[in-house]
Order: C-alpha cells, then structure tokens, then sequence
C-alpha cells in the first residue's frame, strides 16, 4: 500500500503533509569502493576468526583507503555456516529469496 493510500483511510495528524515538503534523497547505489572494503574486511574478519566492527580500523577509514570519497559509511557484519545462508541448505532463506516480495 502506498502512504497516500494509507493516510487516504486514515486520520492524517499532519505528517501525510510534512513529508511531502521533503526533498527527496537519491537512491542508494553500488560503490566499487565500499565494495572492495567490505570484501577485504570480510576476508580479514574470515582468516582471523574475528567478529566485530573495529577490529583493525573504522568502517571509514578502511573504506577510503579502498578509495571511497564519501563522508559517512557503515557496515554490518555476520558470522555463519554457509548452510546458514546458502537457499539450497536453508528452506526458509530459500523461500524467502523465491518469494513475490
């Protein structure tokens, strides 16, 4: 449901109307940059069997050093077997990635 629809069928506080004078925010995109950070953190975090966010450097400095010319980044990190996250081994992850949504 869009939220026009739903503020359409309920009472509207206000809000409805305030977030229409927002400007909108571009759309998220890939960036090589923090890719290749996160791929070498991940790798890192891997060989050490580490967890954590500031194991060696901050997010952001890791990810200028991979060549990122932004201000801010983040990251999340997760330690797994691959039967945790692979759609053949998990039938609920996998029914979740064959889902219409």
């Amino acid at each position: 449901m869009r939220l026009k629809d739903y503020v359409e069928r309920s009472v509207d506080n206000g809000s409805y109307q305030f977030l229409k004078t927002l400007t909108p925010l571009l759309a998220i995109s890939f960036n090589p940059s923090n890719n290749l950070s996160a791929s070498n953190y991940a790798s890192y975090l891997a060989e050490k069997n580490l967890m954590g966010h500031n194991e060696d450097e901050t997010p952001l400095i890791r990810a200028i050093r991979a060549g990122y010319r932004g201000v801010y980044t983040g990251e999340n990190t997760v330690a797994a077997s691959e039967e945790n996250f692979n759609p053949v081994f998990n039938p609920n992850l996998r029914q979740s990635v064959l889902s219409d949504y």
